[in-house]
């Protein structure tokens, strides 16, 4: 699987200034999306995520510059923030599954996705970073990894986000979305990007995690 490709030449890598002079009070809510996603998301686009908002009455769905980047792995989306600028956008990280489908250690996606959210951190707002629930799989129990992200996010004052896919979304192939099912990950990316908690969204009971995070 290709990893993450800049869409234009890069130049050389410059490191980002630590300080933080975000006011919170002060700054507006960045209407500038970035999604780093895996194929979980690659079938999409910008207009379909931006027809959801609008049909769920999220807001002005118009107003949001939606970029999408093809993350398939931690790794990918660790090289991805080291490179892209990404002052005064919201960024949403919908990729684990396929590290947890090469059996990856869960310290060490700890430790990619701690090093991915500490570089986003010097740029912009922890509440302006999301981490969207990775999807179940039918091969591989993913909760304990979840569960690592909304420890990591807790800790480091960023945000989780749940997913609404559960595994009757999924195909018999263990990993990929059922077509008449994507709808409903595009429903989660949804309430992400307009901080809204997806079943309270939709007037649902929210899905058993086990055990709870």
């Amino acid at each position: 699987m290709q990893g993450y490709m800049p869409k234009k030449a890069m130049p050389p890598k410059k490191k980002f200034q630590q300080t933080q002079i975000f006011q919170p009070s002060a700054q507006p809510p960045p209407n500038k999306i970035r999604i780093y996603h895996d194929s979980n998301l690659k079938w999409s686009s910008p207009r379909e995520i931006k027809k959801v908002i609008k049909n769920l009455n999220l807001g002005d769905a118009d107003s949001y510059d939606i970029d999408l980047c093809f993350t398939p792995k931690l790794e990918d989306l660790l090289e991805a923030v080291q490179n892209d600028d990404n002052r005064r956008t919201k960024v949403i990280i919908a990729t684990m599954t396929n590290n947890v489908k090469a059996h990856q250690p869960i310290s060490k996606c700890q430790s990619l996705l701690q090093r991915a959210v500490n570089i986003l951190k010097t740029q912009i707002l922890g509440k302006n970073v999301i981490f969207l629930e990775s999807p179940p799989s039918l091969n591989f129990d993913i909760f304990h990894y979840n569960k690592m992200a909304f420890q990591l996010c807790k800790k480091s004052g960023v945000v989780f986000s749940l997913n609404l896919l559960v595994r009757h979304h999924i195909k018999p192939d263990g990993l990929h979305i059922k077509a008449q099912c994507k709808h409903v990950m595009l429903e989660s990316v949804a309430a992400a990007i307009t901080g809204k908690e997806p079943y309270a969204m939709l007037g649902l009971i929210p899905s058993i995690r086990r055990p709870f995070f």
